[in-house]
């Protein structure tokens, strides 16, 4: 009587795991850095369904890249397994505000000129009358010993520029 109840109970056990299909995890830990968004790999995904303000792509690896221009962008994403092993994950949603209009502030700080970080910008364009410089970085040496007119011009992914930010140094 024992064995044929254990018996019972084992063929219980695999029937309803045979039945019963795991969810997916919902994909978190979005990042988004230089037009490019990632999040971490869900176990047992080998794709993602992503859609970007209604548009469907579908990918094997979890990023996707190419927002660079201006504007709002609803990115939501569902883990996939294509072997239906699992279910679908749930969806996770994920918002990217890029606002290419901005300004920097510009300071005089020791010899030194330095400007805000302007978001999402690659690198900046520098002059000092009429000498031109291209820099990723937010802060310039000036050498200058009489009155110069100094301006910084943010530079995106799309090539667009923000309006030009000046100052003026005296002796």
């Amino acid at each position: 009587m024992k064995k044929l109840f254990s018996l019972f109970v084992i063929i219980f056990v695999i029937t309803m795991s045979a039945s019963s299909t795991l969810q997916l995890q919902q994909p978190s830990g979005f990042q988004f850095n230089d037009g490019a968004l990632i999040w971490n790999e869900v176990e047992n995904a080998d794709e993602y369904l992503i859609m970007v303000n209604g548009e469907d792509y579908l990918r094997n690896i979890p990023y996707m890249d190419g927002f660079i221009q201006e504007g709002q962008y609803i990115i939501e994403v569902i883990a996939k397994d294509s072997q239906g092993i699992y279910l679908d994950s749930s969806i996770a949603t994920y918002e990217i505000n890029i606002d290419y209009d901005q300004e920097a502030q510009i300071e005089l700080y020791s010899g030194q000129y330095q400007w805000s970080e302007v978001m999402l910008a690659t690198h900046y364009l520098v002059t000092i009358d009429f000498d031109f410089y291209i820099t990723a970085d937010t802060k310039i040496d000036l050498d200058y010993q009489e009155e110069v007119v100094f301006t910084v011009q943010a530079v995106f992914p799309d090539g667009s520029k923000t309006a030009v930010f000046s100052t003026e140094t005296t002796d």
